[in-house]
């Protein structure tokens, strides 16, 4: 399965929908995305929303790792919404659960 994007923006926050396997092939996709938002500078929040990830690589952890110290560096966060039972597993079995903040609702975003 291919990737798709969603994105959504609104006053506080701009929203990633992925769906589909996040892997070398499709992660130029999300980093055209990504450049996309931060060429924008408009909101502080980036939700990167992978309740639809069924599948996610080294390649695509190293992008989610990448993009979140460049936002971190540009005093923004990325949280993780929601991230699929494949995904939640991967990044605990890397450790990789201690870097993102992961939330289940939009709303839990401390502002």
């Amino acid at each position: 399965m291919n990737l798709e994007i969603d994105h959504k923006s609104t006053i506080c926050h701009e929203l990633l929908i992925l769906k589909g396997n996040l892997t070398v092939s499709t992660m130029s996709m999300v980093t055209t995305e990504f450049n996309r938002i931060a060429e924008m500078k408009s909101n502080k929040y980036l939700i990167l929303d992978l309740s639809k990830i069924e599948f996610i690589d080294s390649n695509g952890l190293g992008l989610i790792v990448k993009e979140g110290q460049k936002l971190k560096n540009t005093n923004s966060i990325l949280y993780l919404l929601n991230p699929s039972k494949n995904v939640l597993k991967i990044l605990r079995e890397t450790n990789m659960i201690k870097y993102f903040p992961i939330i289940d609702k939009i709303d839990q975003i401390s502002h």
